[in-house]
């Protein structure tokens, strides 16, 4: 008999193989590519906090934050995907990302920190939408 596997784990593996079809496309090793996701939160978190380097400390720090940081940056990944995949059925319409260096240089563009914190980028408002909602109150209840 087969076990199910409950929507948690389908969601867990599918983000793990997203996460390997995404290094692929951009020539990446998982060094290279935790690296990035990481420091690319801290930015944002500073960018978010600058002017409260106390909370910059206890966010950067917990378990929370960075829950809800590979959260979002898995929406973002996905919709990457999706604009890829369409490249390649339309490689007219999408020549840039033809190439490696294209879609380092979208993904890169879509995962901006300093432009995630100032809503410059896609999906910034429900990013900022969510943070208000949970990231706030998260380091409000750290400082209590």
């Amino acid at each position: 008999m087969s076990k199910k596997l409950s929507e948690n784990d389908r969601m867990q593996a599918y983000g793990i193989a997203a996460m390997y079809e995404v290094m692929d496309l951009l020539g990446w090793d998982i060094g290279r590519y935790t690296t990035y996701k990481y420091e690319c939160g801290l930015s944002y978190l500073w960018e978010r906090l600058r002017s409260d380097p106390d909370g910059f400390a206890r966010l950067s720090g917990n378990e929370l934050f960075w829950m809800w940081w590979k959260n979002h940056w898995y929406l973002r990944e996905s919709e990457w995907l999706r604009f890829c995949r369409r490249a390649y059925c339309k490689p007219d319409l999408y020549s840039a990302l033809g190439t490696q260096f294209g879609r380092r240089t979208t993904y890169l563009v879509m995962n901006n920190p300093y432009e995630l914190a100032r809503g410059k980028t896609i999906n910034s408002r429900q990013l900022e939408e969510s943070y208000t909602r949970f990231m706030v109150p998260t380091l409000q209840q750290i400082r209590a």
